[in-house]
C-alpha cells in the first residue's frame, strides 16, 4: 500500500513538472477570439559519425589495400551537408598527384601519397602538395542516413615495414543544410 502511494505520488509529480502552462482567455460577447501558439525550439543537435581511420595496406608484391565499410552517418537532428573536404600530408608525407603517381617506378622508400575519395558519386582526388579537386559545392546526408565512402590510395614501395604510420588526413568541413 505504501509502495502505491509513493508511485501515484511520483507519478503526479512528473506529471506536473512536465507539463506547460496554459492560461486561458474569456469570450465575453458573440465573435471571434484569437489565440496564440508559441513555439520553443531547443538547441538542435549536429552530430555526425565520420571514420575514425582510413587504412591503408600495403603488401610485400606492392599491392595496396583499403577498407571497404567505410561511411558517414547523420545521427543529427536534420539533414547536413559537407561543404569541404581537405587531404593532406602527415608526419613527413605529402600528398601527390593521384593520376600521376607511379608506385612501379617511384623511388623506394619516398614519402608521397596519392589519395582518392568517392562519395555520393563525387570523386575527390589530390592533385598536388596538400590539394584536392573537391569543387562539388555540398554534400548532403539527410537526417538518419549513411553515406559509403570509398577511397583509394597509391604510393611507392616501402623499404622498411612500418605499422600503423599516419601518411595523411582528411578534414570534413560539416554544417546544417541549411
Amino acid at each position: 500500500m505504501k509502495k502505491k502511494v509513493i508511485a501515484t505520488l511520483l507519478s503526479l509529480t512528473l506529471l506536473f513538472a512536465t507539463s506547460s502552462p496554459v492560461s486561458a482567455s474569456e469570450i465575453t460577447a458573440a465573435g471571434a477570439g484569437t489565440t496564440p501558439v508559441d513555439l520553443t525550439v531547443e538547441t538542435q543537435i549536429l552530430r555526425v559519425t565520420i571514420p575514425l581511420s582510413l587504412p591503408i595496406t600495403m603488401t610485400e608484391d606492392g599491392e595496396v589495400m583499403v577498407a571497404d565499410n567505410a561511411s558517414i552517418t547523420n545521427h543529427g537532428a536534420g539533414p547536413i551537408k559537407i561543404t569541404d573536404i581537405e587531404i593532406k600530408g602527415a608526419n613527413g608525407w605529402s600528398t601527390v598527384d593521384y593520376n600521376s603517381l607511379d608506385n612501379a617506378s617511384a623511388t623506394v622508400g619516398g614519402k608521397n601519397v596519392g589519395f582518392s575519395l568517392n562519395l555520393a558519386a563525387t570523386n575527390i582526388l589530390t592533385t598536388g602538395a596538400n590539394t584536392d579537386n573537391f569543387s562539388s559545392g555540398a554534400i548532403v546526408i539527410t537526417k538518419g542516413q549513411s553515406l559509403p565512402l570509398t577511397y583509394d590510395a597509391v604510393l611507392p614501395a616501402q623499404k622498411d615495414e612500418m605499422v600503423g604510420v599516419q601518411v595523411a588526413e582528411v578534414i570534413f568541413t560539416i554544417g546544417w543544410n541549411d
